[in-house]
């Protein structure tokens, strides 16, 4: 849906356009100063393979962009884009061209190559970054990429993080972030505040571009991206961000005297919960647990976070049922279903994605599993739930919580978060484009974005007692497994 403007409405427009690539979809939206969203398209990213490796669809990505800023170029005039994206993609480009196709961080690399790069890599207390499934490290990529294509590493080569990439690709200009470099990658040193040891040893860290603020312009929209669209040459690019860390942003300055102490739920393929402290981290105890990491945010401060594939593990776990968490048509059903879910004894255990998360080691298991699609859709959003807690409780979230995005339209998942965090206030924000506020936010630093935070009440049922029946489920799973 596109909201069409008046002639005299565009001379006065001031539109801001957002580029949020994330791993399963692209987004691109339109939005007036005032914080209005006047137009959004996404596309479904397909994976590809080029004969060496998986790969991300960035050419499709390319293409699509260029078709949809032309459509938004019609609504009104453009002022400036901003780029988002995940913290699991890089971009390697030599003399003004992609060197690489960019890796998709789901491929499993030979075993050779990950021993090898397992002996390189930082202890947790040096990165704050647990080794993680597949290429989720970005610095197992590139490790790959330099070892293996070594021809291509040399004069003119620069690299940049995914969301840095498209400013790239629309500026002409190269740059670095550091959200988007702490974002699990291996290749940022929390003691140093500098690039990790193996990035330096491996010499990975010399071909890094400029490193430039997430709120920073980068330059302006390039010549070829202007012919494409229709644009103009006064378009700002701006840095960009990791996405997390944009809805965290715009949660703190909505927080204002409450930032010091808070923690958002941001829920899409992956659930990724970070909290907002002051307080002094234990980091050896963080170490010794799976699926918690440190993020970095816009300014450099370590962002304590627990992380697993929330919406995977749903999509895996629903499959073709009518038992979908995220519509407002299911939401009273699965609600009155909760109290069945006890009373049969029905558990899901972790974990549909093996290898992620913090139960990483166990396997998937169903326990008196219900027929009845509003009750395993009750459970499926418990089960969610459990596991969200399970790493708030890890990183030691004690205060407001904030669930945002997709499945914060799950009544069920939202009020058993209040029902097993009691000492915490748990909020949920309804609106969808968070993210994308975050960055709006970051290209007009006086808006006024107001966001309606929901109360959130627990359920009326004892989920206390029945999560410690499922932790001892779970452990019963391991030891027999054993």
């Amino acid at each position: 849906m596109q909201y069409m403007a008046t002639g005299l409405e565009k001379m006065q427009q001031r539109n801001y356009v957002v580029l949020d690539v994330g791993k399963t979809l692209a987004k691109l939206s339109l939005w007036r100063e005032d914080g209005v969203c006047l137009a959004q398209e996404t596309r479904n990213n397909q994976i590809l393979h080029n004969g060496s490796y998986q790969m991300l669809d960035v050419h499709g990505i390319d293409k699509w962009l260029a078709k949809i800023l032309c459509q938004f170029a019609n609504i009104g005039p453009i002022r400036g884009i901003y780029p988002i994206a995940h913290g699991a993609a890089v971009a390697v480009i030599k003399n003004g061209e992609l060197a690489f196709d960019p890796i998709d961080y789901e491929w499993q690399f030979d075993g050779e190559i990950e021993a090898k790069y397992a002996e390189l890599r930082g202890q947790f207390n040096e990165t704050g970054s647990p080794r993680m499934e597949n290429g989720l490290n970005m610095g197992l990529q590139l490790y790959y990429l330099k070892s293996q294509f070594a021809e291509h590493f040399g004069d003119g080569t620069q690299i940049m993080p995914w969301a840095q990439y498209w400013a790239w690709r629309l500026s002409g200009v190269s740059c670095t972030e550091i959200s988007s470099l702490g974002a699990h990658t291996d290749l940022w040193s929390l003691q140093t505040n500098d690039y990790s040891k193996m990035a330096y040893e491996t010499g990975i860290a010399k071909y890094f571009a400029p490193m430039r603020k997430a709120g920073e312009i980068v330059g302006t929209l390039s010549k070829e991206w202007c012919d494409k669209t229709f644009l103009s040459e006064e378009v700002k690019i701006y840095v960009g961000i990791h996405d997390s860390n944009a809805a965290l942003y715009l949660t703190r300055n909505a927080m204002q005297n409450n930032a010091n102490e808070f923690t958002i739920v941001s829920t899409g393929t992956w659930f990724v919960a970070m909290r907002a402290t002051s307080a002094k981290i234990d980091m050896e105890k963080m170490a010794n647990e799976a699926g918690v990491l440190f993020n970095i945010d816009i300014d450099g401060k370590n962002v304590p976070t627990a992380l697993f594939m929330g919406g995977r593990e749903i999509e895996i776990l629903i499959e073709s049922r009518n038992s979908r968490i995220d519509v407002f048509e299911n939401q009273t059903k699965q609600l009155a279903a909760t109290k069945q879910i006890l009373d049969i004894g029905a558990f899901i255990l972790p974990t549909a994605t093996p290898g992620i998360g913090p139960f990483a080691d166990c396997q998937l298991q169903k326990i008196n599993s219900p027929n009845c699609d509003d009750q395993y859709g009750a459970l499926v959003a418990i089960y969610a739930a459990l596991v969200t807690c399970h790493g708030l409780e890890l990183i030691g979230a004690n205060s407001t919580i904030i669930i945002e995005g997709r499945f914060s339209q799950s009544v069920v998942y939202c009020r058993a978060i209040a029902s097993l965090m009691p000492d915490c206030k748990v909020y949920v924000c309804n609106e969808d484009a968070n993210i994308a506020l975050g960055a709006l936010k970051l290209m007009i630093k006086d808006v006024e974005l107001t966001r309606e935070l929901k109360p959130i009440e627990p359920l009326e049922i004892d989920l206390l007692s029945y999560q410690a029946s499922f932790y001892e489920k779970v452990d019963n799973n391991l030891i027999q497994r054993s």
